[in-house]
């Protein structure tokens, strides 16, 4: 929480710029998030802003899945991911955004967004039955 906290504001101050703010309302949230990478204000170098706008991703997949925010320790260190319940189900919200950000690729939020949870219910116990 802490780390969102310091970051969170960045992103929120974005959306102001547009005359938005962050509501928790995926298609609302996520065109925001499109419309501030189109614009590019973010610095393809700026990987705090990038995570920052992971973290909002994120909230919104969490949210939708009933997964929440661990960190995720492995051989290559630390990472905050989002889990589902106990079970070994993990997301990395905050890499799927900044690797394409810092990678200048194309992005489309809500594309990633919709497959994320179509990807994610299949993975899910007895999750299957939500795709229908």
């Amino acid at each position: 929480a802490c780390a969102k906290e310091t970051r969170l504001p960045r992103v929120e101050a974005l959306a102001n710029r547009l005359g938005r703010r962050l509501s928790g309302n995926p298609v609302r949230d996520l065109d925001t998030l499109q419309e501030i990478i189109d614009r590019r204000w973010i610095d393809p170098e700026d990987q705090l802003i990038q995570q920052a706008m992971g973290v909002v991703f994120g909230d919104l997949l969490a949210k939708e899945l009933g997964f929440h925010w661990v960190v995720y320790r492995d051989r290559a260190g630390r990472n905050r991911a989002l889990r589902y319940r106990q079970d070994d189900i993990f997301i990395f919200p905050m890499t799927m955004l900044s690797r394409r950000l810092s990678a200048r690729a194309t992005l489309d939020v809500s594309e990633l967004y919709d497959t994320q949870l179509v990807k994610q219910r299949q993975r899910i116990p007895g999750g299957k039955w939500l795709l229908d």
